[in-house]
């Protein structure tokens, strides 16, 4: 395997590393602090996790 098309893991070796996706972390972080949340900062993470994921439905459209 080419490592221009290796998986990122491989990249990296045996460290069993991962590379995250910035938005995707942006996604489970915002949607894990909506848990906790109430009141006015409901209402906010709950309108950044709607642009978040508008965000992430254009760029996978766009593949």
């Amino acid at each position: 395997m080419n490592e221009s098309n290796a998986p990122a893991a491989e990249i990296i070796g045996s460290t069993s590393q991962f590379v995250i996706d910035p938005l995707e972390s942006a996604i489970t972080n915002t949607a894990q602090a909506i848990v906790d949340a109430d009141g006015m900062t409901l209402m906010i993470l709950q309108s950044h996790l709607k642009k978040l994921c508008d965000l992430q439905l254009t760029q996978l459209s766009d593949k």
